[in-house]
């Protein structure tokens, strides 16, 4: 029975058959604005409208399939803000993988005003984030993902080479250390 009861709070139905957001977040015109409070089992979903207003509340289950149904009713002018967690960076690149939405991750540590928050629930942080990224004070972090291979090759090499330099023998290395004298 409890079992039953804990998970009836979340939508672990068919998205297929349903829209995962409300016919009301659907029919705004304007710029909408996501608010993600990631957890492990557990997401709390705010949007926001241009004026501020709060149009929908969700919680859902962290799967994969929710966050595709979520990215396929997103659209070019959306913006999606979530903290930085242990599996954020995936979400994000789901999400911007499937959808035209702006993703934004968010630096807890410089995302004060979540952090201070005397009242720390999972609906007040996803207003709170999408709130931010509204009005253009979310501080980001960067996504890695879309950089050309040309980008990513030579850090790749550096990496090595570095990692060769540091495996080699020093016998033929002077050290500037006192103490490794004899």
């Amino acid at each position: 029975m409890y079992a039953e009861d804990r998970n009836s709070r979340y939508d672990f139905g068919a998205t297929k058959a349903m829209t995962f957001l409300s016919k009301e977040v659907a029919a705004l015109p304007t710029e909408r604005w996501f608010g993600l409070d990631l957890a492990k089992r557990e997401t709390q979903l705010s949007v926001l409208d241009a004026s501020g207003k709060q149009v929908l509340s969700k919680r859902f289950a962290t799967t994969r399939e929710q966050f595709l149904a979520l990215a396929a009713e997103l659209r070019e002018t959306d913006t999606v803000a979530l903290e930085v967690t242990t599996n954020s960076n995936s979400i994000a690149r789901l999400i911007r993988d499937n959808s035209k939405a702006k993703v934004i991750v968010s630096n807890p540590i410089k995302t004060k005003i979540i952090a201070q928050a005397k009242i720390k629930t999972d609906k007040i942080d996803a207003r709170v984030l999408a709130e931010l990224a509204r009005v253009g004070y979310l501080p980001e972090v960067w996504l890695s993902g879309k950089e050309p291979l040309s980008f990513k090759l030579p850090l790749a090499l550096a990496r090595g080479s570095a990692e060769q330099e540091r495996l080699q023998p020093n016998k033929n290395k002077i050290s500037m250390n006192p103490w490794s004298f004899s």
